[in-house]
């Protein structure tokens, strides 16, 4: 009696390793001399699929999982000892469906486990190509913003990935549709590609997400200035009136024509304001604003010289084509944008019709509204121009 109560003591008064939660598994107890096993002793832990039992039995049975659905939950896991497990045998199976998971680890708050999800993406990378990594970076990018992660291996970890698949892998994830994702690769990128900041910029500024956009007019401030000159039409004709703000107060001195009167029925009063004291100094001259004579001449219909000359039709003819251009850069579907495409060529040939002005302006009347009636399967509806928007800009130029 006295001897198995003393063999139980020293069971059970020998060093008990960290919290489940934390360490490696190789401050574990190691076999004994004799080739035995340690004893069944600390933390007890719930195994999925197997429930409650000691860490020592639980570990040898994460190294022969099978089941997917156990191993992710074994990689989550509020052991250490079994997220790390977890991962080494997602590794083992080299199964691409792990990846954003073993990417979550990355700021694990066990080392030994941030180290283990390292080596883990690192043997992936090895095998697989760039393109099976993008369902992880959402998951990447929420451990890049962490405190613990290894901020220096997540910029060499995308150089990688960019210097082995070339600069196409990351394109299905900037335009996909679940805006985690493509929002999470466009900061990714930013951050870690400088490479191909230009080009990001250049993309951001043209997406409709509005995310992408802001993102891009920080990184514009990091361009040279030639570069960011060139990406301020972008910004002008950009659905978000932050961007066009921005756009607007680092553009060249000079605007063209066509950015003047796009500017001139902004929805955005400041922006429309700026418009018109550079239109009002420019319209001392009417013929500063429009084409000259002598072009106008060269048009073949009556409807398009008089646009040619006329600003207020040259007005209308900008907010239409503004509409128009909204409405195709928006996922409007496949047969909706063949549809406009063709009801745009046959309505140019019936205004190409009109003999008089009042044809003219009534046909793109009712033409600017139509263009925008197109529901937007996924994303923002662009505000359109409104043909009242122009009357009020050119209250003298309308009978």
């Amino acid at each position: 009696m006295l001897a198995s109560i003393a063999r139980w003591l020293k069971q059970w008064t020998r060093p008990i390793p960290p919290a489940a939660g934390e360490g490696s598994r190789d401050q574990l107890p190691q076999p004994q001399p004799d080739g035995g096993a340690p004893a069944d002793w600390g933390p007890t832990v719930y195994l999925p699929g197997h429930g409650q039992m000691s860490l020592r039995k639980a570990l040898p049975k994460v190294a022969t999982m099978e089941e997917p659905a156990l191993v992710s939950e074994c990689i989550i896991h509020s052991s250490g000892y079994l997220r790390q497990a977890g991962i080494e045998r997602a590794v083992r199976l080299s199964d691409t469906r792990y990846l954003p998971l073993i990417a979550m680890r990355l700021n694990d708050w066990s080392a030994a486990v941030r180290q283990a999800a390292r080596q883990a993406l690192e043997q992936y990378r090895e095998t697989h190509a760039a393109a099976d990594f993008v369902p992880a970076l959402t998951a990447l990018h929420g451990a890049a913003r962490g405190q613990r992660a290894d901020h220096a291996w997540i910029a060499a970890f995308m150089q990688g990935l960019a210097a082995e698949d070339g600069p196409d892998w990351l394109l299905p994830a900037l335009r996909a549709r679940a805006p985690q994702l493509r929002r999470a690769a466009y900061v990714l990128a930013l951050d870690h590609l400088p490479q191909r900041r230009a080009e990001l910029v250049t993309f951001g500024l043209a997406s409709r997400d509005l995310m992408q956009a802001h993102r891009a007019l920080h990184a514009l401030l990091q361009l040279d200035e030639d570069a960011r000159l060139a990406c301020i039409p972008l910004g002008l004709r950009s659905p978000f009136g932050q961007v066009r703000q921005f756009a607007v107060d680092h553009a060249p001195a000079t605007l063209s024509r066509e950015q003047l009167l796009r500017l001139l029925f902004d929805p955005m009063p400041r922006i429309a304001g700026i418009s018109r004291k550079v239109i009002a100094l420019i319209f001392l001259s009417v013929c500063a604003i429009n084409t000259n004579a002598s072009d106008c001449a060269k048009k073949k219909t009556y409807a398009e010289k008089e646009i040619c000359r006329d600003p207020f039709l040259t007005a209308l003819d900008v907010a239409l084509k503004e509409n128009y251009d909204w409405m195709m850069a928006s996922d409007i579907g496949e047969g909706a944008e063949k549809d406009l495409a063709k009801t745009q060529k046959k309505w140019i040939q019936s205004r190409n019709k009109c003999v008089d002005r009042e044809c003219i302006t009534s046909l793109y009347k009712s033409r600017i509204v139509e263009v925008c009636e197109y529901p937007v399967i996924q994303g923002v509806h662009a505000i359109c121009n409104q043909f009242s928007h122009v009357e009020m800009k050119f209250p003298n130029w309308t009978k």
